[in-house]
């Protein structure tokens, strides 16, 4: 192997030199940050989340019931690609599961006044769309802006929908941990505490649309239940 000119070694030297003399880095292998694997933006609205969860995959059928009742009532689906709301979305056990106490089916009578039938068709279609209204909330609730004590919120359902709860308004607060033996994992959400009514944790938190932010319950929300003083 022949040796390279001295001369040239020494210029080499000078045009590495150079690179920092004159504001200019060696070029270095880039570091990139590791991915943050969970990522509770949606990059999309929270309607086209809903569909993206219904009918538009084969497999992942998580909100089909939910999005079948929002067909049905003729709720304005706009309603949910309007900005600065919070959504309450049911999966499909809060919407009917068989011999649950936790889901819609078996807890509101229908048009015959029976529960446990597994068919929106059961009730009247005002009916469904007014819960559908009280399950959205006016303004962005978060962990970082719900307390651990009782937090009333306005729904877009009309006041005086449901007689027990006339300002159709929703109770948040954050769990924690008073119950002894409940999961208290992230501090859950709860919706509507009500110690006659089954404790109503969101189980998918703070997911982030493009206009607003979700949260996910597998508990049916009751209009009725909310503490009003």
């Amino acid at each position: 192997m022949k040796k390279l000119p001295v001369l040239l070694i020494a210029a080499y030297a000078m045009v590495l030199a150079g690179c920092s003399l004159f504001g200019l880095d060696v070029q270095k292998d880039a570091k990139h940050p590791k991915a943050d694997t969970i990522d509770a933006h949606l990059y999309k609205n929270a309607w086209e989340y809903i569909k993206s969860r219904s009918i538009e995959s084969a497999t992942d059928t998580l909100f089909k019931p939910f999005y079948t009742g929002i067909i049905y009532s003729g709720i304005d689906t706009n309603e949910y690609k309007k900005e600065n709301r919070t959504y309450i979305l049911l999966n499909s056990e809060a919407v009917y599961k068989k011999n649950s106490a936790l889901s819609f089916f078996n807890n509101v009578p229908g048009k015959t006044g029976l529960t446990g039938k597994n068919d929106w068709r059961n009730y009247d279609k005002d009916v469904v769309k007014a819960y559908l209204q009280y399950l959205i909330i006016e303004g962005q609730y978060a962990h970082e802006n719900i307390p651990i004590t009782r937090l009333d919120v306005k729904t877009t359902c009309p006041a005086g929908t449901y007689p027990s709860n006339p300002n159709s308004i929703m109770n948040l607060r954050v769990y924690n941990g008073e119950y002894p033996g409940a999961n208290q994992q992230d501090s859950p959400i709860i919706i509507n505490e009500n110690l006659a009514a089954p404790t109503n944790f969101v189980i998918t938190s703070d997911l982030r649309p493009t206009n607003g932010i979700i949260q996910v319950v597998r508990c049916w929300v009751d209009p009725n239940a909310p503490v009003i003083e």
